[in-house]
């Protein structure tokens, strides 16, 4: 997709100028990394595409230095107060001055090429210059997604039984849910080539096998005081479970028995895919969390570039 501020610019010749955005701190010009602080940012923020307080200022209410900062940028009074809530300062500048002397990145953003011709074909297939960019956007992605963030949904169950947590890992390949037909008594879970597992293993079970490129999106767990069953869902669309069982109406001959409770779907987060289980178990899988971590970058990459 080429950068969304060409949109609505053809006549403007827009491809000359800096998107600023698109690089690291540590590319900017000392001068663009002065004006950045002076307007509030860090270099982490500025990484991580945060938002400097300035940017809920308007124009009138910005120090002498901080109206210089953002006219180094290529704003100006209007533009500023047209919102940098939705155009932080480096979101897309409007304009930068066309000194070619400016450009220390010339090599990876060409410049004076004739976008507008280009963009009348149609935005899918613009050659060289969105290509760059996006390949060039991609490469920061990744860099970026180094140390992806992992995230645990709530916890579903009871509090017996003793901890147990697989952490976060790739590629599932397998999950095994053990059942006697009212709850959940134990999980083994092939995490690439290593095999992991909670509860007791034995009696009856139903498997779910995942294909290359598939993964799990989403849970849907049913728990009382043990968790009593677990049904997953693919990106994939594959549905398995719920397997497992309702808890007991009344107390089995042991004296042991868990009332029927709640089914909740538990979603994963927005591009991430379950990497892991923890919880609690004994005999019985008591409480089960869901860990969740980024969809491999790798899949990202390929839709991208169909």
């Amino acid at each position: 997709m080429p950068p969304p501020h060409h949109d609505h610019h053809h006549h403007h010749h827009h491809h000359e100028m800096e998107d600023w955005d698109d690089y690291w701190w540590h590319e900017l010009p000392k001068d663009k990394q002065d004006a950045a602080t002076v307007l509030g940012w860090t270099e982490k923020m500025w990484d991580d595409d945060g938002k400097a307080d300035t940017e809920d200022l308007d124009w009138g209410e910005l120090s002498h230095e901080q109206k210089k900062a953002a006219e180094a940028f290529g704003y100006h009074p209007k533009l500023w107060d047209e919102g940098p809530g939705h155009h932080p300062p480096h979101h897309h500048p409007p304009h930068h001055h066309d000194h070619h002397h400016h450009h220390p990145h010339e090599d990876h953003k060409p410049d004076g090429k004739p976008k507008e011709e280009e963009k009348k074909d149609g935005d899918d297939e613009e050659p060289d210059i969105s290509n760059l960019n996006v390949n060039d956007g991609d490469k920061k992605e990744s860099d970026k997604k180094e140390k992806p963030q992992f995230k645990v949904s709530k916890t579903f169950g009871g509090g017996g039984g003793a901890p147990f947590d697989h952490g976060n890992n790739r590629n599932i390949s397998k999950i095994t849910v053990f059942h006697d037909g009212h709850a959940v008594r134990g999980l083994e879970v092939h995490y690439g080539n290593m095999t992991k597992k909670a509860g007791e293993c034995k009696g009856k079970s139903k498997t779910l096998e995942l294909n290359n490129g598939e993964f799990i999106t989403g849970a849907t767990v049913r728990s009382n005081e043990l968790v009593q069953s677990l049904a997953f869902k693919t990106n994939k669309g594959t549905e398995f479970g719920p397997v497992g069982g309702k808890g007991w109406s009344k107390l089995n001959p042991l004296g042991f028995g868990d009332k029927e409770g709640e089914e909740v779907k538990v979603p994963a987060p927005f591009k991430f895919q379950l990497v892991g289980f923890s919880g609690k178990a004994g005999s019985y899988i008591d409480q089960v969390a869901f860990r969740w971590g980024p969809v491999p970058q790798m899949n990202k990459k390929q839709q991208q570039s169909k």
